[in-house]
């Protein structure tokens, strides 16, 4: 297994500024677990893969940094929040070209992290977002969903659906909640109440959507196909998009 290159190099913020002309987006927001899926370290952070294998971690204010490079051979990425304990750290997976599962566990500070590999044969997975630390969903090539929860020692595997051939994008926001751009660029959003998912579309015209990262339970990141940066936030009972940069065209991976 090769460790990356791993190191830090901090850049200046972008500014955030008004926004027209996106997709719609309206569903009540869901907590349930530790109530938040990708890279929470702050509420603000997620991870970007971009296409000369950098690696870049984002976080509040849109502070960036450097943290790694060779990530040329990542085909997915997916945050898991921060582990239990002390001290937290957060905790991403990667799913490798030739199909291995890696866990990368940071040290806390944001800028170093280690990697496990958890997994083989994943070439047939085609989308992944994390829900918690100790769920993640899958989408296989088939069409099935599929659950992945940490019982302490492995990850392990449920059936959670068929028929999702038409996701193009998922993202996750909270152990019970997730979010799913269909082919026709429908936003559904996917709720668990104790009797799996159960889904009802809250938006379209996503059809334009290229990436998605969740933030927090009440906050996403979407990267659109003209490189335009949109944060999406909960607020009086819709999300409400606010355009952050552009020049995210070189952007392959959000997580």
């Amino acid at each position: 297994m090769r460790v990356r290159n791993v190191f830090v190099a901090a850049v200046a913020a972008v500014a955030v500024l008004a926004l027209s002309g996106v997709g719609s987006a309206s569903a009540a927001p869901q907590t349930g677990g530790n109530g938040v899926s990708p890279m929470l370290l702050d509420g603000q952070s997620f991870l970007e893969v971009k296409d000369n294998g950098d690696l870049i971690r984002w976080g509040a204010g849109y502070q960036n940094a450097q943290v790694g490079n060779g990530w040329g051979d990542a085909r997915l990425i997916t945050g898991l929040g921060r582990t239990p304990g002390n001290p937290q750290r957060d905790d991403f997976l990667e799913v490798k070209a030739n199909g291995d599962l890696i866990e990368w566990l940071g040290d806390n500070t944001g800028t170093t992290y280690v990697p496990t590999q958890v997994g083989t044969g994943w070439g047939d997975a085609r989308l992944i977002t994390g829900l918690d630390d100790t769920h993640f969903i899958e989408v296989k090539n088939s069409g099935e969903l599929v659950m992945w929860t940490w019982n302490g020692s492995n990850w392990v595997p449920s059936h959670a659906g068929d028929g999702w051939g038409d996701a193009r994008i998922i993202v996750g926001l909270a152990t019970n909640d997730f979010l799913e751009v269909k082919a026709n660029g429908d936003l559904i959003e996917w709720t668990d109440s104790g009797s799996g998912f159960q889904g009802k579309q809250v938006g379209n015209g996503w059809g334009d959507a290229r990436l998605l990262a969740g933030v927090s339970y009440t906050r996403f990141v979407e990267v659109k196909a003209s490189g335009d940066l949109i944060e999406w936030n909960w607020s009086a009972g819709s999300y409400v998009p606010t355009f952050i940069g552009g020049g995210w065209d070189n952007a392959r991976l959000l997580g």
